[in-house]
């Protein structure tokens, strides 16, 4: 059984990009995988972690995640930009350290980047996350 964290965290509400997306994914997720469970809290001492004399110990092991994340303009690894992107290593880091290595990123990128690009990352964004339901 897996259990899922989903977390909401834009100030955005029904305009935000990242909560239409993953509230696409919970929905699909339920129908195609009925009877996993959820989880409300992340970082604790004693349950993803512990420390001891020789320091932090992850106690969260083999799990695999997928984070959907909403940007206004986009940071892929390589690029000039890439370097503004704070969020992927945050997050990288933070489930590390209970951890969680194992995950899979969908973007829906460049939503300020005009019509035509904010479509196409959506449409993107939906067919990433329709495949990581699949497997």
């Amino acid at each position: 059984m897996t259990h899922i964290l989903h977390l909401d965290a834009s100030p955005r509400g029904d305009r935000s990009i990242s909560r239409t997306l993953s509230k696409e994914f919970i929905n699909q997720w339920k129908t195609t995988h009925p009877n996993d469970a959820y989880l409300d809290q992340i970082v604790r001492a004693g349950r993803t972690f512990s420390v001891d004399e020789a320091g932090y110990k992850e106690l969260v092991h083999n799990k695999k995640m997928t984070i959907i994340m909403a940007q206004g303009g986009a940071y892929p690894e390589g690029s000039p930009t890439h370097a503004y992107d704070l969020q992927t290593p945050y997050l990288k880091l933070i489930f590390g350290f209970i951890g969680i290595t194992d995950i899979e990123f969908v973007y829906a990128d460049s939503l300020n980047m005009g019509d035509e690009a904010r479509e196409l990352a959506i449409a993107n964004a939906q067919s990433a996350l329709k495949a990581a339901i699949a497997h």
